[in-house]
């Protein structure tokens, strides 16, 4: 189908016709008066006729109006669309909201070489395993610490996603935890999918330390009818916590306000899990796929290829066919 992007442009060239015959009925009135006053001359008739063929070719150039009208054809962009619109899938819309606060250091899990990993590590890690695994989601990650921020809005881009991870380390946000800030800005971010798949996961470490207050942010992700899930990330009680490059990492009590994060995932219909070791993660992303997969329909899909090469070339053509035209007209 062949559709216009700017039509309104085509209401243009009914002035040129317009104008041109309002210009070429002031030449006509010229040369009448041009003619009642001519001087008396031998050749009187002929320069009469001669004037009369120039005044013709001169308010005829339907060449340059054409050329004209094609030119603004082209200016409206015309363009072939193919449209589509992809089946139902299996899929759901997915906000992510990374801890990246300073108790995000602590070392508390093992990789794969058998050395200590931070807790924030270690969620990247997972979270880039668990996107690589992603098919038909929509997703997007939040990171928060001081305060909540957008890292990337939902995208089925997926491997983008990925590449942000990479750029995520402690304190970006600052050191404090906005939990209430993130579940809001989460919220915001799925309000305009649809409600039966909107889904929130938050990783946390921690506590609500500032921030917008958790309880008023889980009443919005109520009535916007998005589910939540909370994810502990770590273990409670004395862990390794780094102090520099050539210091040995000290021992410091970490606790985790267990309850609000139940009580986030209960009241939203969702589930509330622990991870104290690498393998819990590979169990809470397999449980959520489960219970969060909604049938959805992507939006309808359309392609455009532009063809406003074609008129443009012909309307070039034709001004410059009228110019070639008019320097080989002769006049005595």
């Amino acid at each position: 189908m062949i559709t216009l992007a700017h039509p309104w442009l085509l209401s243009a060239i009914p002035l040129l016709f317009l104008l041109w015959l309002s210009f070429a009925r002031l030449l006509r009135s010229r040369a009448q008066q041009e003619t009642n006053l001519a001087l008396l001359h031998p050749q009187t008739e002929l320069l009469i006729e001669l004037m009369g063929e120039r005044s013709a070719k001169r308010t005829q150039p339907w060449l340059l109006l054409c050329g004209c009208s094609v030119l603004l054809v082209a200016l409206a962009q015309p363009r072939w669309i193919n449209s589509s619109e992809l089946a139902a899938h299996q899929g759901r819309d997915m906000m992510l909201a990374l801890d990246v606060s300073g108790s995000m250091r602590a070392l508390d899990f093992v990789g794969g070489d058998g050395e200590a990993m931070s807790r924030l590590s270690m969620l990247k890690q997972v979270v880039a395993e668990f996107l690589a695994k992603r098919e038909g989601d929509r997703v997007g990650i939040i990171v928060f610490g001081d305060d909540a921020y957008t890292l990337a809005p939902l995208t089925s881009d997926l491997n983008v996603l990925t590449q942000m991870l990479n750029n995520i380390d402690n304190g970006i946000a600052g050191e404090k935890t906005a939990l209430g800030s993130a579940i809001a800005l989460g919220v915001k971010r799925l309000a305009y999918r649809p409600s039966n798949s909107r889904t929130l996961i938050v990783f946390s470490d921690g506590s609500n330390t500032t921030g917008t207050e958790p309880l008023v942010a889980l009443e919005r992700a109520k009535q916007e009818n998005v589910r939540i899930y909370t994810v502990a990330v770590g273990r409670e009680g004395k862990v390794a916590f780094p102090r520099g490059t050539l210091d040995s990492p000290m021992f410091t009590e970490m606790r985790i306000d267990k309850s609000l994060l139940r009580h986030l995932a209960k009241a939203t219909n969702g589930k509330f899990y622990h991870a104290e070791a690498t393998t819990d993660f590979t169990q809470i992303f397999t449980e959520i796929d489960q219970r969060s997969t909604s049938s959805t329909t992507a939006p309808q899909m359309y392609q455009y290829r532009d063809l406003y090469q074609i008129p443009l070339a012909v309307g070039l053509a034709l001004l410059l066919w009228q110019h070639w035209r008019s320097s080989r007209s002769v006049f005595p």
